[in-house]
C-alpha cells in the first residue's frame, strides 16, 4: 500500500519529539532531586571518572564548509563577530548590518564566485561518444539573510551558472542557468523546553547527516534545492529534522525553476549525543532516520517505471581516542513499476590520526556496500537518492547503486593552510546480473552483463590551499583503470583533472 507524505504529520511528529525530548530532561532532574543525599551508600571501590555531559557538536546537520564558510550559507550565524563598538571594515561590514537600534532587524549579505575547470579523457567511463572533454565551469552566488526580530527570518538566494569547453557534449540545466531563485524561505523559531523549534516554508537546500542520501550535489554550478517545509528542533544533545518537499526541476530560463511534482521527499531525522566517556576521548553520536521518496519514470534492474520508497537506518559517527568513525546502514522497502523492493545500503569510514606528528596524518580505510539486482519478482536495486555521485569516484561516474567499494586512504596537513589527500579504491557490482549505474543513476550500455563483476580502480590525489580567508584553491587529480569486462561493454580508462578557484564571504 502506497503512502503520501502529509506534512502535517511530519511537524507533529517533530512535536512530540521535542516534548518528549523536554520531558524526559524533567524527569531526569526530578528524580535526581528526589534521591537524598543520605541514602547514598559510601563507595566501597574507587570509581570510575564521572562522564562528561553529551553535547552534539555544533556542526551536526549543518553541511560541509569551505574554509569558515558552509555550502548552506543560511546555517552561519547572524550575530555580530566583531568587538562592540568596533567599526566594520571590508566584506565584514556586510554581515550583521543592524536596521534598528538594538540591532534584532538586521541584514546579513554572502557571496560565492567559483570559477572550475573539468576534464575528462572520455566521457562515463567511455560509454558515450564524448572523448577529451574539457569543461570550464562558473558559478555566481548571492544571497541575503534578513532577521527581523529574534523569532522571524527571510532568506533569499540567487544563483546563475554557465559551461563552455572543448567536447562539452549536452549539458543539464544545473549547469547552464541564466538565473536561478536558488533559495527563498522564511523561517519561524521560537523556545520549547530545553531547545529551539524551527518551522521553514520555501525553497531551501537540505543536506541530512553526512549527505550520503540527501545533499544539495554541490559540484553542479547550480546546487540542488527543494521546494516545501522543514522544521527543526535542537538541544544541547539533540537535534531532530523534519520534511516534507519536492525537488525543484531546473530550466536554463531566467526564473524557469519550479517544483517537480514527481520527486517528492519526506522523512524524519535525528541526531543524538551519545554518553560521553573517558574524559570526552570517547564522543559518540547516533543519527536514526526515516526517509521517504517518490519518483515517476525511472530505469533500473531491467525496468522502467515509478519508484517510491521507504528508508529506514542509523547513522553512527563520532572519535573513540585517536580514531575517528562513520558508519551507516540503511533498508529501503517500498514499490518500483509495482514490484516489492528489498533493497539495503552499508556506508563505512574509519582513520586513526596521529596528533603527535606536525602533519596530523589520518590513515583511513574505506568500505561500501550498495544492493543491485532483483531476488524474483522483488527488486533489490537500492535508490540512492540526491547524494553526490562524487563520493563514489572523482569522475562522478558511479552512482551508489548496485556498487562494492573498498580501499584505503591518507590526510595530511602540508602546512596551516595546506591539506593533501589521497586515496585508492577497488569497484565491484554488486550483484552480476544487473547494470553499472553511471551519472545521473543511468545504467551504463551493455554492463548487465553476468560476466563482468570487477569494475575497475580507481588512485585520487587532492590539494586544498586556504590563499586567504576568502579565497579557496582545489587541485585534484584522478585515474580510472576500468576492467577487461568492462572494455567489452565498451569502456575506456578515464584521466580527471580538477582546478576550482572559489571566492566566498
Amino acid at each position: 500500500m502506497k503512502h503520501s507524505p502529509s506534512r502535517h504529520s511530519c511537524v507533529l511528529a517533530l512535536a512530540v519529539a521535542a516534548a518528549s525530548l523536554s520531558s524526559q530532561h524533567a524527569l531526569a532532574e526530578d528524580a535526581a532531586a528526589a534521591t537524598p543525599p543520605e541514602t547514598a551508600k559510601p563507595s566501597q571501590t574507587a570509581q570510575p571518572a564521572p562522564t562528561a555531559a553529551a553535547v552534539l557538536p555544533p556542526q551536526a546537520g549543518m553541511g560541509p564548509r569551505v574554509g569558515p564558510y558552509y555550502l548552506l550559507r543560511f546555517n552561519e550565524t547572524s550575530a555580530p563577530t566583531r568587538p562592540a563598538g568596533a567599526p566594520a571594515t571590508g566584506l565584514a561590514a556586510l554581515k550583521y548590518m543592524p536596521l534598528n537600534a538594538n540591532g534584532d532587524i538586521n541584514l546579513s549579505l554572502s557571496g560565492m564566485e567559483r570559477a572550475q575547470f573539468n576534464s575528462y579523457s572520455h566521457e562515463s567511463l567511455g560509454g558515450q561518444k564524448f572523448s577529451d572533454q574539457q569543461l570550464m565551469q562558473f558559478r555566481h552566488i548571492y544571497g541575503a539573510d534578513l532577521h527581523l526580530g529574534s523569532h522571524v527570518r527571510v532568506y533569499g538566494e540567487l544563483a546563475s551558472g554557465q559551461v563552455g569547453g572543448h567536447n562539452i557534449g549536452p549539458q543539464p540545466p544545473r549547469q547552464r542557468n541564466d538565473l536561478a531563485l536558488q533559495q527563498g524561505f522564511v523561517e519561524v523559531s521560537a523556545p520549547v523546553g530545553d531547545g529551539t523549534l524551527s518551522v521553514r516554508g520555501g525553497r531551501q537546500g537540505i543536506w541530512l547527516g553526512n549527505g550520503l542520501l540527501v545533499s544539495t550535489q554541490p559540484s553542479a554550478n547550480i546546487p540542488l534545492s527543494f521546494d516545501g517545509v522543514t522544521a527543526q528542533y535542537r538541544t544541547k544533545s539533540a537535534r531532530i529534522d523534519v520534511l516534507a518537499v519536492e525537488n525543484v526541476a531546473n530550466t536554463e530560463d531566467v526564473f524557469g525553476d519550479s517544483s517537480n511534482p514527481g520527486r517528492k521527499l519526506w522523512g524524519v531525522y535525528g541526531s543524538f549525543a551519545l554518553p560521553r566517556m573517558a574524559d570526552d576521548a570517547v564522543a559518540l553520536n547516533l543519527d536514526p532516520f526515516y526517509i521517504g521518496f517518490k519518483s515517476t519514470k525511472l530505469a533500473m534492474s531491467g525496468l522502467v517505471g515509478d519508484d517510491e520508497r521507504h528508508g529506514v537506518g542509523a547513522r553512527l559517527w563520532g572519535k573513540a581516542g585517536p580514531i575517528q568513525l562513520d558508519t551507516t546502514v540503511v533498508r529501503q522497502g517500498g514499490t518500483f513499476a509495482g514490484q516489492d523492493v528489498e533493497a539495503w545500503a552499508f556506508y563505512g569510514d574509519a582513520g586513526y590520526v596521529l596528533e603527535s606528528s606536525p602533519l596530523k596524518p589520518r590513515f583511513g580505510f574505506r568500505f561500501d556496500a550498495v544492493s543491485g539486482g532483483r531476488d524474483g519478482d522483488k527488486i533489490q536495486t537500492f535508490t540512492p537518492l540526491y547524494t553526490g555521485q562524487q563520493y563514489y569516484a572523482a569522475s562522478g561516474y558511479l552512482a551508489g547503486s548496485n556498487l562494492v567499494e573498498t580501499g584505503p586512504t591518507l590526510a595530511l596537513n602540508l602546512s596551516k593552510n595546506v591539506r593533501l589527500s589521497a586515496y585508492n579504491r577497488w569497484y565491484w557490482k554488486q550483484d552480476r546480473d544487473d547494470a553499472v549505474y553511471g551519472r545521473g543513476f543511468a545504467p551504463l550500455p551493455g554492463t548487465a552483463d553476468p560476466s563482468i563483476g570487477y569494475i575497475g580502480m580507481q588512485p585520487d590525489v587532492t590539494v586544498q590551499w586556504t590563499i586567504t580567508p576568502n579565497l579557496f584553491l582545489t587541485v585534484e587529480g584522478a585515474y580510472f583503470d576500468v576492467s577487461d569486462g568492462m572494455k567489452r561493454a565498451g569502456g575506456r580508462d578515464v584521466f580527471y583533472s580538477l582546478v576550482d578557484l572559489t571566492f566566498m564571504f
